[in-house]
């Protein structure tokens, strides 16, 4: 291939054929779209149109010598592009021609044509031309205040309210305190402070301060984060665990004794369900609180010392505690219930019976005073047996509404799912500020560069940097839209109704976001340098205070077995360990999932407008999660047959139960941007929303890949164009990166760090 210096048509259409070889992807849909405006070029004599279509042919890619000089001639042309023009490429490239062929009109409609319809947007193409100087200027293509309304909701009033108090409050201001004693004080007087202005009792019935909306819960812990780690957790321990607890599993006398004052920040506790010696597997706690007929009374009591309530938010300060415990009455134990415990008198001297050991200085979240908590005898009126799922008469019989222990158990932990939903969104605020941090870093330092005697590149300008923040970006706004889809369903869900598949929804959801937090922080820190490393500059406490979200609320692979066993028994049965017969019963009736068999013409589609359609992405993610809950049924069955207990079964395939909670919580992100796309009325947010959700998911499939290919659900070739087309999909979104992350509405006082100084 020569150098195309012959004729100023062919010089027009360099710039673009040098672009599409170096963006790596020429699908037959892109060329067509060249060769159609080849065809129909009049300026073109057939010698010059039959070159050029050789220069398009995949199978004759140009060597390096020849991709130099298509280089150097565009480089070396001293032209600098106007990117406030409506097709600055088709004008740089018609303005090329004529450096050499001043006479040269060109076909510009055809050019623009080109440009339109193959989605050229100047992130993609800056850094191929010497005088473009670098900079990122072109607007965005959204309105940034319009995406926040977007995001908000309903709730934007709330949030605005609650980030004025952050704002006004000195107290909120975040620093960095590495006091243990200081930040605890500092913690404690925030949460009382948002008792005080009304942000506690949100969740409450009216009487008791509040306005029965759960849903607010979840916007004002996802927006403390921004305050501090240690702020938010313990906002959620006092009104969302503690309170959440006396509001859920009490009944009206409880709620008259305590919701009260503890809305308003005047009576601090603390939720007591993690043992030492059980972790998650709260079935199975060994604190007894036993019944007392003569007084009237419960007996708390720690058989041993490893049977110890630990790591419980609060325990250093709390004057009450929520304690989950074996209830016996009359020599039966009916299981798990919840009684309230006093663990100091008004003074805040510890009570007879009671000892307190602090967790001590933790990797974060050090503002939260964790201890472990042991009972020795501790006698308590029966009234403090939170009755709303179990109860003791007069008589000293119990009673429950619900007769089966396992049903009564997730019955009553299915009341606090609440909790498990703040944790997603507390996880998904760390990502948007992590990401908020590392973006704008991104378009404001400057690394390297081809020239040593002219400015240095912007880090955003560099596609891996692009590839390390925009992918994690898109499934932050997924992940956020999932969440708020959920906590909307869940509280306002009837009292009465089955709520099985929005608890399954629930741990799938905190599992997915807790661990997206965790990877996308570490991103940003590394995208951030030395400078990200610096405690002062925020990401490093932001690591730390989020990690434990992993394992909050239930370790991530545990309860994605819980999602797991939901999504096998399509939410049909009980999720316990004893109803694993239940969940195969259904099994051996249900599943027969006639699975599509993909011909060649699908699974080697590489057309652009196929891969960016939302209705391939919905059938990719529905075909996975379809497809592991079938493999996973044939396997057990399989087991089943050679007598394989249904325990034994299940370790058996944990890992591919582990699969199918993912596939199902990634799928849940994708529906719900999907839905929030169809109600978005403005055109240029909804537009912005395609783009994430289809970068989301095209990520997404690419990230599992390898099964894709093993199932025969896309080619190799497939496979490489998606790969491809996410690089290019990346870079068209450039431009938009800084009102992104500034739709989240992060208060700016904690965005106002050295390293964007």
């Amino acid at each position: 291939m020569n150098h195309p210096t012959s004729s100023a048509s062919k010089l027009s259409y360099l710039p673009f054929i040098y672009i599409v070889w170096a963006d790596g992807l020429l699908t037959d849909s892109e060329l067509e779209i060249v060769r159609y405006t080849l065809r129909n070029d009049s300026t073109l004599r057939e010698q010059e149109r039959t070159e050029l279509f050789k220069m398009l042919d995949p199978q004759r890619k140009p060597d390096s010598k020849t991709f130099k000089n298509w280089k150097e001639s565009i480089q070396n042309n001293k032209l600098t592009i106007d990117f406030e023009k409506e097709y600055p490429l088709s004008d740089y490239a018609i303005r090329h021609a004529r450096k050499q062929f001043p006479d040269f009109k060109g076909n510009e409609e055809g050019l623009q044509h080109i440009e339109h319809n193959l989605g050229l947007q100047p992130g993609q193409y800056r850094h191929f031309f010497q005088d473009s100087g670098g900079e990122v200027v072109e607007k965005p293509s959204f309105d940034s205040h319009k995406m926040r309304r977007i995001l908000d909701g309903s709730y934007d009033s709330l949030i605005r309210r609650i980030q004025k108090v952050l704002k006004e409050n000195e107290l909120y201001q975040w620093e960095l305190v590495k006091d243990l004693p200081a930040i605890r004080l500092k913690t404690n007087r925030q949460v009382v402070n948002l008792g005080e202005k009304g942000f506690g009792p949100l969740a409450f019935p009216g009487k008791y301060g509040g306005t029965g909306d759960l849903q607010a819960y979840g916007h004002i812990f996802e927006n403390l984060i921004y305050a501090g780690g240690s702020t938010a957790v313990k906002f959620g321990v006092q009104y969302g665990l503690f309170g959440g607890s006396i509001a859920n599993l009490g009944s009206q006398k409880h709620h008259d004794a305590w919701l009260r004052d503890l809305g308003r920040g005047q009576l601090l506790g603390c939720f007591a369900m993690t043992e030492e010696d059980h972790g998650s597997n709260v079935r199975n706690v060994k604190t007894t609180a036993t019944y007392k007929r003569e007084q009237k009374s419960l007996v708390v009591h720690t058989p041993a010392p490893k049977d110890c309530k630990i790591y419980i938010g609060g325990a250093g300060s709390a004057r009450l505690a929520t304690v989950f415990a074996q209830l016996i009455v009359k020599g039966t134990n009916h299981g798990v219930h919840a009684v309230v415990v006093p663990l100091r008198d008004e003074a805040g001297e510890l009570l007879p019976g009671i000892r307190i050991e602090d967790n001590g200085y933790k990797a974060g979240l050090n503002g939260v005073d964790n201890g472990r908590i042991w009972f020795d005898q501790v006698e308590v009126p029966v009234f403090n047996l939170l009755d709303r799922f179990g109860s003791i008469d007069k008589e000293g019989k119990y009673h429950s509404p619900i007769k089966k222990d396992s049903k009564r158990f997730f019955t009553m932990l299915g009341t606090l799912v609440g909790g498990r939903i703040c944790v997603g969104k507390g996880a998904v605020g760390g990502s948007k500020l992590g990401l908020a941090i590392a973006i704008r870093y991104a378009y404001s330092r400057r690394q390297f560069g081809k020239d040593i005697h002219r400015q240095e590149n912007l880090l955003i300008e560099y596609p891996t940097h692009q590839m390390r923040l925009f992918p994690r970006l898109a499934k932050t706004y997924a992940l956020h839209f999932a969440l708020e889809n959920l906590m909307e369903r869940y509280a306002n869900a009837d009292p009465d109704d089955d709520v099985r598949e929005l608890e399954a929804e629930a741990a799938a959801l905190k599992s997915v976001a807790s661990w997206h937090g965790n990877d996308t922080l570490q991103e940003c820190r590394e995208a951030c340098g030395g400078k990200g490393y610096m405690s002062r500059n925020r990401i490093p406490e932001l690591k730390a205070d989020l990690d434990i979200f992993a394992t909050f609320e239930g370790d991530n692979y545990v309860i994605l077995q819980l999602a797991a066993k939901g999504v096998l028994s399509s939410f049909q049965t009980d999720f316990s360990a004893d109803s694993f017969f239940g969940v195969i019963k259904f099994l051996r009736r249900k599943w027969a999932d006639t699975l599509v068999t993909y011909n060649p013409i699908y699974t080697n589609n590489v057309d652009v407008s196929h891969l960016y359609s939302r209705e391939f992405h919905r059938e990719a993610f529905s075909y996975r999660r379809r497809r592991l809950t079938f493999s996973l049924a044939q396997r057990m069955n399989r087991m089943f047959k050679k007598r394989v207990t249904p325990y034994e079964a299940f370790l058996k395939v944990q890992t591919h139960m582990i699969q199918i909670a993912q596939a199902y919580a990634e799928e849940r992100c994708l529906l719900a941007m999907h839905q929030v796309i169809e109600k978005t009325k403005e055109e240029d947010e909804k537009f912005m929303l395609k783009k994430l959700s289809a970068l989301y998911a095209l990520s997404t499939i690419y990230d599992h890949h390898g099964w894709y290919l093993e199932q025969g659900y896309i080619s190799g070739t497939k496979s490489k164009a998606i790969r491809q087309l996410i690089h290019r999909h990346v870079q068209q979104m450039v431009p938009d990166g800084p009102a992104l992350v500034e739709a989240f509405g992060i208060p700016e006082q904690y965005l106002e760090l050295p390293l964007l100084g």
